[in-house]
């Protein structure tokens, strides 16, 4: 049977075409870390306004200051940061007779950090740790583990429960 044609064209596309395609659907998009360019930007230009500043400005000695709380301190265009710093835990327990705060940072240990009891229940401790991030958790009685009600920030732990997070 012979073959009609209805007024209907056959197109061939460019060479190569397909396999451009086929190459750029394959291709990871391009990443763009605007927040990242514009946080360096201003880095950068600190950096700038700090060595081209007028002659009239105070250069720092050539010893840096002492450190003389537990912040970081900026210092000749660099950060010093203290090998620890003071975290004071509190948490509200009420009738309980013993509260231990456990963390990353010991083992998950109840007897590591027994905390105070102070008045009304509330249960207090400070603990030095180096800048970092922690999970950690409150162990009420030796046995009720529970988050910390006033951290911003959770994390699910495997168990079912979620470790209060804690960034330094």
């Amino acid at each position: 049977m012979p073959e009609t044609n209805l007024g209907l064209r056959t197109h061939v596309a460019p060479a190569g075409l397909l396999d451009r395609a086929v190459r750029r659907a394959a291709a990871p998009p391009p990443v763009r870390y605007p927040r990242v360019l514009a946080a360096a930007a201003l880095f950068l230009l600190g950096i700038g306004v700090g060595r081209w500043a007028p002659s009239t400005v105070e250069t720092p000695s050539a010893t840096a200051p002492a450190a003389t709380s537990a912040h970081p301190v900026a210092w000749a265009g660099r950060v010093e940061v203290p090998p620890t710093v003071p975290v004071r835990f509190v948490f509200p327990a009420g009738t309980a007779a013993t509260v231990a705060v456990v963390g990353s940072w010991n083992g998950w240990d109840p007897l590591a950090a027994p905390m105070t009891r102070g008045e009304e229940g509330v249960f207090y401790t400070e603990i030095e740790l180096p800048p970092g991030q922690y999970e950690y958790q409150f162990v009420v009685d030796g046995a009720r583990w529970a988050t910390d009600p006033s951290a911003p920030l959770a994390r699910e732990d495997g168990f079912g429960q979620k470790n209060s997070v804690l960034t330094i």
